[in-house]
């Protein structure tokens, strides 16, 4: 069978065969390796994982999201003082809540837009509020401040993904999310502070 590169995503501990991560992590830190062999991983706690788990070679890190911008880079001026870039399992929790109530300065970013159109969203926006890791990832690839929010129980894993990336780019890793499960209003959204990290990378 033909080698898979794994690039992205909390899928470090899924069974394949014929698989390298070049970019995986794992969603929970009692997380076990699957992937057959780990050549580069999202972060510092994936690393660690991974060499508790037995893997001997030498471990790169980093998510290869971070380099979008060479391959797309729109230039686009600002039109959004905040986007609010969902995880797909929430799309429905921010649709329902804030059906009708967005300002024409607020922007949902859907992740199951094409590539381009969610690039184009970002690059518009002052800032970004984000329960998807990739939405956090895609904003610091395009310097864009942002933040963690949390707004339901719904994505799998304790947490750790997003303090795994954080490790990476040598940001806060004690950080956690703003928390608006009970709070899911334009204004809520509007009053969380964002910062824009600085890549160490």
């Amino acid at each position: 069978d033909m080698m898979k590169y794994i690039v992205t995503g909390s899928i470090l501990n899924w069974e394949m065969k014929n698989a390298i991560s070049w970019g995986a992590g794992f969603a929970s830190k009692d997380d076990k390796v699957g992937i057959e062999k780990v050549v580069m991983v999202r972060g510092e706690i994936s690393k660690y994982i991974s060499i508790m788990n037995g893997v001997e070679n030498e471990i790169a890190v980093g998510d290869p999201a971070l380099l979008l911008p060479r391959y797309y880079n729109p230039q686009l001026p600002k039109k959004y003082k905040l986007g609010i870039f969902t995880h797909y399992v929430d799309t429905d929790v921010v649709a329902c809540n804030l059906l009708n109530q967005l300002p024409d300065d607020v922007v949902v970013i859907s992740p199951l837009d094409t590539i381009e159109n969610i690039i184009d969203l970002v690059v518009q926006c002052e800032r970004i509020v984000s329960n998807s890791l990739h939405g956090l990832i895609v904003a610091d690839a395009y310097r864009i401040p942002s933040r963690w929010i949390k707004i339901s129980d719904r994505i799998l894993g304790d947490g750790t993904k997003y303090l795994d990336y954080y490790s990476s780019i040598g940001y806060d890793i004690c950080i956690k999310p703003v928390d608006l499960r009970s709070n899911i209003t334009v204004d809520a959204f509007l009053s969380v502070e964002c910062d824009l990290k600085e890549l160490k990378i």
